[in-house]
Formats: C-alpha cells, sequence, structure tokens
C-alpha cells in the first residue's frame, strides 16, 4: 500500500531504525521535544538554527498548526535545549518547549468503554 504524503508531513524522516544496539550512550530512539507556539511564519530552518548545539536526529515541523517535534539524541540534550529555550524567541515568537508526551502506539485516539 502507498502511502501518500500530506506538505504537513513532507519534512518527517521515515527512514527510523530501530537498532538494539545501543552501547554507544545514545538513546534508541532519541529523546522527543515538544515545541509549542510556533509563529505561523516559522521555518523549518528556524527550528534547526535554535537547536543547532545539540545532536539532532530529525524535526518534524507541522507548520499550519504552529508546533514542532525535535528528536535529540540524548535525554540530558533535551533537557538542556528545553532550559535554554524555553520561553524563548525562535522566529518572532516565544516558544515553550518541553518533553513529548511517549507516543501511544497501537492506541485508539477515540475510547469507547462498551
Amino acid at each position: 500500500m502507498a502511502h501518500s504524503r500530506s506538505p504537513m508531513t513532507a519534512s518527517y524522516r521515515r527512514d527510523r531504525s530501530y537498532s538494539s544496539n545501543n552501547n554507544d550512550g545514545h538513546e534508541e530512539n532519541g529523546c522527543r521535544v515538544h515545541v509549542a507556539d510556533l509563529s505561523i511564519k516559522c521555518t523549518k530552518h528556524e527550528i534547526e538554527k535554535a537547536f543547532e548545539k545539540w545532536p539532532l536526529i530529525e524535526i518534524w515541523h507541522a507548520h499550519a498548526s504552529c508546533f514542532a517535534f525535535v528528536v535529540l539524541r540524548q535525554r540530558k540534550d533535551a533537557q538542556q535545549a528545553i532550559s535554554e529555550l524555553d520561553g524563548r524567541y525562535i522566529g518572532d515568537a516565544r516558544v515553550r518547549v518541553s518533553l513529548a508526551r511517549p507516543r501511544a502506539r497501537g492506541a485508539q485516539r477515540n475510547f469507547d468503554p462498551n
């Protein structure tokens, strides 16, 4: 089945590797950081520039919704980025930066107890 890519997900990297070899000190899938309150005019390049001092795995920018997920290699890098960037400006907007909630794999959004 072919996946069609919408413009909102075009910057999402789909070549994730889930290696069990984790002896280099990096977390297996990296550590996701949520960036909220981005300006509608914010570009992926501006986000990359804000996070340039930490090793990035990927950036997923939901341009129309004004948020992004940034995946950093290690939790300590993510915590440092949060500490330094939360409440600062990226582009022309003051952003909120926090650890992203864990993904719920296979969970349905609409819960029906019946």
